[in-house]
């Protein structure tokens, strides 16, 4: 047996000043969750990931004394591991921890965007930090391209910078070798970028498709 629907139920609720309730109301406001991520974005986000852990394993190995990527400069970083001392102005603790929280955001940005606990975030602000992140990376490798072929190409010792061939490369006729090594720096931050900007987009399609 069914039950008809009393048509006096409405104009009885209405007259008492309760609000009516509806099935189609209550499920219109229920919060929706956060879409899933492709697999590709989830492998974009995991490359970016991936390349922040390599560019930090890579920091780590050239303050321990590496000096793989640099050429055949004698001293190519300000201190080594067995001189490194904590920075002794307030610029140089601002650099410090700007420097420490674009890794950290390195890390924990493309790997919201590709694992479970990141669906609790907005998905707006992690698309937006990563177009961010990518747009700094290639502009640092873009800028690095484009001084490098200033310096080496003889049409401008000062490059991008002013600063002349010896002052960034420790001689005035760096070897073949050096100036690979620092082609070869600046792609890898170009590299940074294209993964972090193909995550980028690669995600903010999978947000609209869900709206």
């Amino acid at each position: 047996m069914s039950v008809e629907p009393d048509a006096n139920a409405a104009p009885l609720e209405q007259a008492r000043g309760l609000p009516r309730l509806s099935v189609e109301g209550s499920r219109s406001a229920a919060p929706e969750a956060a879409p899933l991520p492709t697999k590709a974005a989830t492998r974009a986000a995991n490359a970016a990931f991936v390349w922040t852990l390599a560019f930090i394993a890579l920091h780590v190995y050239w303050y321990l004394g590496g000096r793989v990527g640099f050429g055949d400069q004698a001293d190519p970083l300000p201190a080594s591991a067995s001189a490194y001392t904590w920075p002794s102005s307030v610029g140089g603790w601002i650099v410090m921890v700007v420097e420490a929280g674009m890794w950290a955001a390195g890390l924990a940005v493309p790997s919201a965007l590709a694992w479970p606990w990141g669906r609790r975030l907005p998905r707006r602000m992690l698309v937006a930090m990563m177009w961010a992140g990518g747009a700094i990376l290639l502009a640092r490798g873009g800028l690095g391209f484009v001084d490098d072929a200033l310096r080496f190409s003889g049409l401008l010792d000062g490059g991008l910078t002013g600063l002349s061939t010896k002052d960034v490369l420790d001689s005035a006729d760096p070897s073949t070798y050096t100036k690979l090594s620092t082609v070869a720096i600046d792609s890898i931050f170009f590299l940074g970028g294209v993964l972090f900007a193909y995550a980028a987009r690669l995600a903010g399609s999978a947000s609209r498709r869900h709206r």
